[in-house]
């Protein structure tokens, strides 16, 4: 039987969760400055036309308290883009865990990532995420809200100096305006079931298409932050899983199953093996941890929409051992976004 981890939703879903790896301190020969870490992953192409940016983030995070902001259009470039895009610009240095941050616009999370480990001296690093498919949210005033959650003391010093600005880059006849969806709608009175998040959304009885971003992440430390690397107990590994590493994330609305996937592994800067691999090249999505998209269009119809449906993302692993059945175990999930298209008439 395969492992299936289940996650039950309607809208994306995305928790600030903090991330503690095992921490090992440099070896001496490493000394106390290293390069700043260069992801792998290509760059957002931007279009050659004038552009105008926002500034969402300007914080130090060195606690738990989540930083708060107002987003307002820019008035200098109104109207419709060719391309949106989100640029994040951090420093730290110190002793410290990668952690994990969430941003979220309008309440609709945007934007998962987790931090590198710095080294004394300290570095800098970038990330950005093409967010033109947004573009709805960012016609109105909307809150920014951004957790990354940090413990400091006198042995975790580093604090993380953040910025995250939105450019918004104009169209002409050569990059002409790029239409996303009609509405982007967050997961409402979401709430925790044991470690399901339960909540609503309500679909215009006109839509078209109907998506939904998940972000779904073993992480907070232990074996399922690695559970691309479980095995079975008789390969005597300290990570053990009876029926192999196969993760399953299944969204379910109205109780009924609309979609399935396998996550993406992602590898923390703190990940397995020798850490050190990590901080100077980290893995391609470890600092944009980027959602599974559902197409959700399948079960629309006339008659269920304009009216709140109710969704449930939770995650489980369930596994059978001989003695005691079956037995879940719970994986991460995060919040929930609806993302619709071109309306029609029913």
């Amino acid at each position: 039987m395969r492992r299936a981890l289940s996650v039950t939703a309607a809208v994306a879903l995305l928790t600030a969760v903090i991330n503690s790896p095992a921490q090992a301190d440099a070896p001496d020969e490493f000394g106390s400055d290293w390069d700043d870490p260069i992801s792998a992953v290509a760059p957002v192409e931007r279009p050659d036309t004038e552009s105008c940016e926002v500034v969402l983030v300007d914080h130090v995070f060195d606690d738990f308290e989540p930083y708060e902001s107002e987003y307002t259009p820019p008035a200098e470039c109104a109207g419709d883009w060719s391309k949106v895009v989100l640029d994040l610009t951090g420093a730290v240095s110190g002793r410290q865990y990668d952690r994990m941050g969430t941003l979220t616009i309008g309440g609709v999370p945007v934007f998962n990532t987790s931090t590198p480990q710095p080294s004394p001296e300290g570095i800098e690093w970038q990330a950005e995420k093409d967010l033109t498919g947004y573009q709805a949210l960012f016609r109105d005033d909307q809150p920014v809200v951004m957790e990354l959650g940090n413990l400091v003391d006198d042995v975790h010093t580093g604090v993380f100096d953040i910025q995250v600005t939105v450019t918004f880059y104009a169209a002409d006849d050569d990059y002409p305006v790029t239409t996303g969806a009609d509405r982007v709608l967050p997961l409402e009175d979401a709430d925790r079931v044991g470690t399901d998040l339960v909540g609503s959304v309500t679909v215009p009885r006109n839509s078209m298409r109907l998506l939904a971003d998940v972000y779904a992440t073993g992480s907070g430390g232990g074996c399922e932050e690695f559970w691309y690397l479980t095995a079975p107990p008789e390969a005597d590994y300290s990570c053990e899983s009876s029926e192999g590493p196969y993760r399953e994330v299944q969204v379910l609305v109205d109780g009924r199953v609309a979609g399935i996937a396998t996550p993406y592994p992602a590898i923390y800067t703190g990940g397995w093996s020798n850490p050190f691999l990590w901080y100077n090249l980290p893995a391609p999505r470890a600092f944009d941890l980027r959602p599974i998209t559902y197409d959700l269009t399948p079960i629309w119809d006339c008659s269920t929409t304009g009216v709140p449906t109710r969704s449930r993302c939770g995650s489980w692993v369930s596994t059978r051992t001989p003695t005691a059945g079956r037995r879940r175990r719970r994986f991460g999930c995060g919040k929930t976004t609806t993302v619709m298209s071109s309306p029609v008439d029913c």
